[in-house]
């Protein structure tokens, strides 16, 4: 088993466990991190981050684009899916805390310009009048009601028939009308602000509110950090990138293993995702790459430290609504780019007020899922990252591999004594 571990800081431990608990919670997490690669077929990493301790670990091997495989180590990047939904949120809010955007500005406002110069459109002209109604908060929330481009339609026709090439936020943000060529009663679920449903759509058309923001018109050259202060970007915009319509390898190094490719679902032989264009990917629903060690700090940055953003700011993106309709109906509840649920599948709580329960958000990509967040108890922040958006057995392993860290944090470190009955994949 190839294995690399990584020890950040040698600061002195938190009063709440030993070295010893240490020792002993770490090399827990190596035994589940190494079995997750299944014999070494993928590359599992994890970053942690508390009060005291910063800790990186990875396993298993990566595809390279000559057909090569090598050792995972813990610089290796990975893509996050919806868990940069948190990040291109926190550059909204900036833009509210300086006044530039209102939460309950009317989306169209600040996107219409755009979608007149890239389609010759606009947000009414592809959704139809109940477009109008949507607000800047109601796509942070996920209320905005408009359906979700993310099905296997869409990727079939974006991955197949577009041959891989760029794909335009316009052609996400136009799904309903130019893929799915729905009616106007049907590109909604319910009308804006009346139910909370998940729909990666409201992510995409945020990043067009970042890009008329950004100073200027080309949607290629948004950087979602540049809305940071000058502080946070000085910690992290070395380490934290996002796609536009790079070419992968241009940050990407732990190639991903799709098996959302081509039908049928789940090929016995997943295509390699490295040198596709990012596009692809979803712009800002779905486009940072970095090391799970370096989400883990600003997860724990935003959450914990809170300098990220303002107070007030933070309690607002924090003020959650259970998902009342689609997927994970009443399983989570979600805030502003914040996703507030447990991980304890044994008596967890949607309150974040018990071992397990968490403040962050998970994702699935073409060749990736990912699980970060804030948990309770522990008062750590833990991302986990698979290259592979299927699982050896069609599952999302990161969820699974979250709760039983975090189990072992909680029993190991801190003597809670708690089964939060995680999925045993291992």
């Amino acid at each position: 088993m190839r294995a690399v571990l990584l020890l950040a800081t040698l600061l002195p431990l938190a009063a709440g466990y030993t070295q010893k608990q240490w020792s002993e919670f770490t090399g827990r997490v190596e035994h589940l991190v190494n079995n997750a690669t299944k014999g070494d077929q993928l590359a599992v990493s994890l970053g942690w981050k508390d009060a005291q301790k910063e800790y990186s670990y990875a396993a298993g091997m990566v595809n390279e684009t000559d057909g090569t495989r090598r050792p995972v180590n813990t610089n290796d990047t990975y893509l996050y899916g919806s868990g940069s939904k948190t990040l291109t949120a926190t550059a909204i809010l900036r833009l509210v805390e300086k006044g530039v955007v209102s939460l309950d500005d009317p989306v169209q406002k600040h996107v219409d310009r755009l979608l007149g110069l890239y389609a010759n459109t606009s947000l009414v002209a592809l959704w139809g009048p109940r477009a109008a109604q949507v607000t800047v908060r109601m796509c942070l929330h996920m209320s905005s009601g408009i359906i979700d481009y993310d099905n296997y339609q869409f990727d079939d026709w974006t991955l197949i028939n577009d041959s891989m090439g760029v794909v335009s936020p316009v052609l996400f943000i136009s799904y309903p009308e130019k893929v799915a060529h729905l009616p106007d009663s049907e590109k909604f679920v319910c009308d804006p602000g009346t139910c909370v449903e998940y729909s990666s759509t409201n992510y995409v058309l945020l990043g067009l509110v970042l890009t008329e923001h950004s100073g200027q018109d080309d949607w290629t050259k948004l950087k979602t950090s540049q809305f940071w202060s000058p502080e946070i970007r000085a910690r992290f915009e070395d380490d934290l990138h996002f796609f536009t319509d790079e070419p992968f390898q241009k940050w990407l190094t732990a190639y991903g293993l799709t098996a959302t490719y081509k039908p049928p679902r789940y090929v016995p032989n997943p295509v390699v995702l490295a040198k596709q264009n990012s596009s692809i990917t979803g712009f800002t629903c779905a486009n940072s790459v970095t090391n799970p060690l370096t989400m883990a700090r600003f997860q724990y940055a935003l959450l914990h430290e809170g300098s990220v953003l303002k107070a007030s700011t933070l309690k607002e993106m924090e003020t959650v609504e259970v998902l009342n309709q689609g997927w994970a109906n009443g399983t989570f509840a979600y805030g502003l780019g914040l996703i507030q649920g447990s991980m304890n599948f044994g008596g967890g709580s949607l309150n974040f007020t018990g071992w397990g329960d968490f403040k962050g958000h998970g994702g699935v990509v073409f060749g990736y899922t990912s699980q970060q967040g804030y948990y309770w108890g522990v008062n750590a922040t833990l991302s986990v990252v698979f290259n592979t958006d299927f699982g050896l057995d069609h599952r999302q392993d990161s969820s699974s591999l979250s709760c039983q860290v975090v189990e072992a944090a909680a029993n190991i470190l801190y003597s809670a004594g708690i089964d939060m009955k995680c999925t045993s994949y291992f």
